[in-house]
C-alpha cells in the first residue's frame, strides 16, 4: 500500500512546496498558534483580574495553526463556566458556592451524551424544585437542566448552531462560534477508557496520554440528532485533549489535514449539499487521528504526502459508506449519527468516488489559495500565471501582517469590552477596577510564563493610559489642573501605539491651557 510510484513522489514534493509557499510551514503554524493562544491568555488574565467566573479557550483551526487565508476559518471560542461543575458521583460533591450538576448516562442516553441533574449546594442531595423553563422535573422526579438554557444567553444578532452561538463577521474581526461549556470534575468512563487502552501503535504516545488525563472534559449544550429527548441532552466534549493531539502533529500531517479541508470545501460540501456541511472538518480531523494511530509513523513524510492523503480520503469514504465516524476518545459515539440521509449518502459517495484515488487532477481543481494553479506551475504544466499570485515572500508578509492586526484587535477589543461592562459605574469604582487589573498584570508579568509575560506587556500601557485619562478628567472637572500622578500614568502608556496616546496627552494639556507643552 505504501509503495510510492516515482510520479507520486514528485507530485508530493511539489505539493509540499506549494503548501509551504502559502504559509503551511512550521514557522507560520507556530505564529498562528502564538497569536491565538496569546488572545486566550489576554482574556483569562482580565477574567481573573475582574473576578469573572469563566475561563476562555481559543480552539479550532486558528489556534491549531491548521488553516490558510483562503479557507477563511471561523474563530472557535469555548467559554467555560468556573462556578458550575459536572460530577460523576457523590464523592466529587462538596459544599460551597460552586453549583454541581450530576452527570447521568444510561441506556436512554446516546453514546457521547448525558443528562444533567441539578443538585443542592447546601447538602448532598438532589434538588427537587423546578426553576423557570430550564430546570424541569422529568418522569423520574429528577430536576434536569435543559440545554436550551444556552438560548437565554444569546446576544442580539447571534444565532444558535448546534452547541455554539454564531457571531457574524464585522469590521476588524472574523466570524466566530462561541460555545458555552460546563467543566467536568473527571472524565466520564466511556472517554477515559481510550486513555487507558494499550495500543500496539505508539501514537498517541504515553506522554501525550498522561497530559490528556490532566485536561478538563466538558459538556456543551446540544442533544443527539437521533434522540427524542434532545432538549435535555448535553454532548461530552474533549476539546482540550484533541488540541493536545493537534499540537503534536508533524508538518506533513498538518498539511494533509488542510488538504482534506480544501477538498471538502471544493468537491464535497457544494451545490445541493451547500445548505449544510454534512461532512465536517471535525470528521476529517477524527479520520486523520485514526489513520495516524493505525499506520506506521515512517510514512508521514513530505515525499509521501499524496499517498497519505489517499489513505485518509479512503478512510473517510468508508466512514460515509458505513454511516459511522467514531469519536476518537469514545468509539461508541458516532459523529455521523442522524446527520446523513440515504439520499445525501448516495450523493456523498458519488462525489467521493471521483476523488479515489486522489491525484494531481483533483488537486488542480482546488482554487483555494490558488493551490491548483500553483501546483501546475511547480510541475511546469503552465508557462505563465493566469492571474496575479503572491510570491512566497509576499504571502508570508501578508499572513504575518494579518496575525499582527489580529493581535492588535484582540488587545483593543478586550479593553473595549471591559470599559463597556463598567460604563455605568462611578469614576471611583472604575479606577479601583483598573488599578486591580494593573496589579494583576504586574503579578502575572513577574511570576507567569512567557505567554503571560507577553500578554501583560502588551496590555499594561493601554490600562495605564486609561487610568491617567480618568484621573486627569477628574482633576480637570474639579479644579482645571492635572496632578503629577495622572501625568505619570499617561506617560507610562505613551508607547501603546504610534500616536493616539500622545494625542490624548496633548489634548489634556490643551484643556488645562498649557499650549506650549500641548504643541
Amino acid at each position: 500500500m505504501f509503495h510510492t510510484p516515482d510520479y507520486y513522489h514528485n507530485i508530493s514534493m511539489r505539493l509540499s512546496e506549494v503548501l509551504d509557499d502559502i504559509g503551511v510551514n512550521e514557522n507560520m503554524v507556530m505564529k498562528r498558534r502564538r497569536t491565538y493562544l496569546l488572545k486566550e491568555t489576554v482574556d483569562n488574565i482580565i477574567n481573573r483580574a475582574t473576578k469573572e467566573q469563566r475561563t476562555d479557550y481559543m480552539l479550532g483551526s486558528r489556534s491549531e495553526g491548521t488553516t490558510t487565508a483562503g479557507l477563511e476559518s471561523d474563530a472557535d471560542n469555548l467559554l467555560c463556566a468556573d462556578d458550575v461543575f459536572v460530577i460523576q458521583d457523590w464523592s466529587e460533591w462538596s459544599p460551597g458556592k460552586v453549583k454541581f450538576l450530576m452527570m447521568i448516562q444510561n441506556e436512554t442516553t446516546p453514546p457521547g451524551y448525558c443528562l444533567l441533574q441539578e443538585l443542592r449546594q447546601d447538602a448532598r442531595l438532589p434538588d427537587t424544585h423546578e426553576t423557570g423553563n430550564n430546570f424541569v422535573m422529568d418522569t423520574h422526579g429528577r430536576i434536569l437542566c435543559k440545554n436550551t438554557i444556552i438560548d437565554d444567553a444569546l446576544l442580539e444578532g447571534c444565532r444558535r448552531q448546534g452547541p455554539s452561538v454564531a457571531i457574524a463577521e464585522h469590521l476588524g474581526t472574523f466570524a466566530s462560534d462561541i460555545v458555552v461549556a460546563f467543566p467536568c470534575k473527571s472524565w466520564p468512563q466511556s472517554s477515559r477508557a481510550c486513555l487507558d487502552r494499550q495500543e500496539t501503535n505508539s501514537w498517541p504516545t504515553a506522554e501525550m496520554k498522561r497530559y490528556e488525563k490532566t485536561t478538563l472534559c466538558y459538556v456543551v449544550g446540544v442533544g443527539s440528532k437521533v434522540s427524542e429527548n434532545a432538549d435535555f441532552e448535553w454532548r461530552i466534549s474533549t476539546s482540550l485533549a484533541e488540541r493536545c493531539l493537534m499540537f503534536n502533529l508533524n508538518i506533513t500531517q498538518i498539511r494533509i489535514y488542510i488538504l482534506m479541508k480544501m477538498i471538502l470545501k471544493t468537491y464535497i460540501n457544494v451545490e445541493s449539499l451547500k445548505s449544510e456541511s454534512y461532512i465536517s472538518s471535525f470528521m476529517c480531523k477524527t479520520v486523520l487521528f485514526y489513520c495516524i494511530a493505525s499506520k506506521p509513523s515512517k510514512i508521514w513524510k513530505e515525499c509521501n504526502i499524496l499517498n497519505c492523503l489517499n489513505v485518509c480520503i479512503q478512510t473517510l469514504n468508508r466512514c460515509i459508506l458505513g454511516g459511522n465516524c467514531p469519536h476518537f476518545f469514545d468509539r461508541e459515539n458516532n459523529s455521523m449519527a442522524g446527520k446523513i440521509s440515504t439520499v445525501v449518502k448516495q450523493q456523498l459517495l458519488k462525489r467521493m468516488s471521483n476523488l479515489i484515488p486522489c491525484d494531481e487532477t483533483s488537486l488542480f481543481g482546488i482554487q483555494i489559495d490558488d493551490l491548483g494553479e500553483r501546483l501546475q506551475i511547480k510541475l511546469s504544466m503552465m508557462n505563465e500565471v493566469q492571474h496575479d499570485i503572491l510570491q512566497p515572500e509576499e504571502y508570508t508578509m501578508y499572513l504575518t501582517a494579518g496575525l499582527l492586526q489580529d493581535t492588535i484587535w484582540n488587545i483593543s477589543n478586550s479593553h473595549n469590552e471591559l470599559f463597556h461592562s463598567i460604563k455605568d459605574i462611578s469614576l471611583e469604582m472604575k479606577l479601583i477596577i483598573l488599578f486591580n487589573i494593573v496589579l494583576h498584570l504586574t503579578r502575572y508579568y513577574r511570576d507567569g510564563d512567557m505567554l503571560e509575560k507577553t500578554a501583560c506587556r502588551l496590555q499594561a500601557s493601554v490600562y495605564c493610559t486609561s487610568i491617567g485619562s480618568l484621573k486627569a478628567s477628574q482633576n480637570i472637572q474639579i479644579n482645571r489642573t492635572v496632578s503629577r500622578q495622572a501625568f505619570d500614568w499617561l506617560e507610562a502608556g505613551l508607547d501603546t501605539d504610534v500616536a493616539s496616546s500622545r494625542l490624548k496627552l496633548a489634548s489634556i494639556m490643551y484643556c488645562i491651557g498649557d499650549m506650549k507643552r500641548a504643541a
